[in-house]
């Protein structure tokens, strides 16, 4: 087995570099139950093969990373590529496509950074057995120049952004291009330093290599913060959209209202002019209170994305037969961008809604409020509590703001509860 050990220092420690990248980016997202165990399988898992495909390509069959090194090592990272989203998905509740934007984003950063380390053993000359300690230091210090930047530069952003997702096709194009080009390019590389290809050549290369991944890692950035932006121009626009709709529901209900007052003046005008004491007529008067109930149900908060996300409720809870009291301070939701507040809020009142359905209750709920430097959302109702699923867009929602989520059930009484802090 000694032998073996010193073989190992340079795969272990870009399994490590690999293992730190993809922790690095998918620190936002939301944890699988049981999420320190998973991470323990895959950390043992990776050193186990990590110690066996050492053994085999160096110890028991050299030829591997030899003379056929040029489709061993090709193979090897691929496949290390292709099990990256796996793992994501393993230990990170999140979709397909974010797994994959992780893992190509992780792998461009790992690569740039050992490709930093190998310019840097080029550039100083270091080569040969002799060279071994050197060419391992000079490793580390790429590692850690790369890592430090990318941080400063990109991932700090990533992390104060709260949990994100990726809803894009193209980030298996991405993942296709990283497999070509970014692992085809390193690969290639390291066949021509084994037959000593000119110095001024193969730093041409590596500054390319290191190129290419930036590429790539500025690409996946853009297609994040792409979708970021079209998923938060779809809210505002839905808010707008039903703001006016329901400007509209309003100015139909005042006329209306109108409309039947006037019938009611000229009725009572008739009916002292002639004299009578009949009544007035009760499917008119039936007709204007069902118009102020439509009237009633407009919440008016002073937040004009609270006031939306209620009212559409209201009007659903109608429908539905659901009776929906309301006790909100729309000035509680000014820690929340308007199309937060509107998909929060709406979000938290369709979980709700849909367990009272199913349980057949009749009436909830919804208090928002200020208390002292937090903001507080509460949402009661005689039914189920969503499941942790259910919950996780709402969470992404909240947790990028800093706060917190709660479920609860206690004796056929469900609620929500939000705590978001206003500085």
């Amino acid at each position: 087995m000694e032998p073996l050990l010193p073989l190992l220092a340079l795969p272990l420690s870009t399994m490590l570099q690999m293992g730190m990248a993809l922790w690095m980016f998918a620190l936002p997202l939301p944890r699988r139950e049981g999420y320190a165990g998973r991470v323990a399988t895959v950390a043992f898992l990776t050193l186990v093969g990590t110690v066996v495909a050492t053994w085999v390509g160096f110890v028991a069959r050299p030829e591997l990373m030899g003379r056929l090194g040029s489709v061993t090592l090709p193979l090897v990272f691929q496949l290390v590529l292709l099990a990256m989203p796996f793992v994501v998905l393993w230990c990170r509740d999140t979709s397909i496509w974010t797994a994959l934007w992780c893992a190509s984003a992780a792998y461009s950063m790992q690569n740039l950074a050992s490709g930093m380390g190998e310019l840097l053993v080029l550039l100083a000359g270091v080569s040969g057995k002799a060279s071994a300690g050197g060419a391992f230091v000079a490793f580390l210090v790429g590692w850690a120049v790369v890592f430090a930047v990318c941080w400063l530069l990109l991932v700090r952003h990533l992390w104060k952004g709260g949990a994100y997702e990726v809803k894009d096709r193209r980030m298996l194009g991405m993942l296709l291009l990283v497999l070509l080009l970014v692992i085809g390019l390193d690969v290639l590389i390291k066949r021509l330093a084994i037959e000593h290809v000119s110095l001024p050549t193969l730093v041409a290369l590596r500054i390319m290599h290191g190129s290419v991944c930036l590429f790539f890692l500025s690409v996946s950035y853009e297609l994040l913060f792409s979708w970021r932006l079209r998923a938060e121009v779809t809210t505002l626009r839905a808010l707008t959209e039903e703001r006016e709709r329901q400007y509209a529901l309003s100015r139909k209900t005042f006329a209306a209202v109108n409309a039947r007052v006037h019938d009611m003046r000229h009725q009572v005008l008739r009916s002292l002019e002639a004299g009578s004491d009949a009544p007035l007529d009760r499917s008119l008067l039936a007709e204007v209170a069902r118009e102020m109930d439509v009237y009633d149900l407009v919440v008016r908060t002073g937040c004009e994305a609270l006031d939306t996300a209620v009212t559409e409720r209201a009007l659903l809870c109608r429908r539905e037969g659901i009776e929906l009291m309301c006790m909100a301070d729309g000035a509680a939701m000014d820690c929340l961008p308007p199309a937060d507040a509107y998909a929060l809020v709406g979000g938290l009142l369709d979980l709700a809604i849909a367990s009272a359905r199913e349980s057949g209750a009749d009436g909830m709920d919804l208090t928002v409020c200020r208390r002292g430097e937090m903001s507080v959302i509460h949402v009661e109702w005689e039914g189920t509590a969503p499941t942790a699923a259910a919950l996780v867009s709402l969470r992404t929602v909240v947790e990028r703001h800093d706060g917190t989520l709660a479920a609860s059930s206690s004796d056929g009484v469900a609620s929500l509860n939000v705590l978001l802090p206003r500085a």
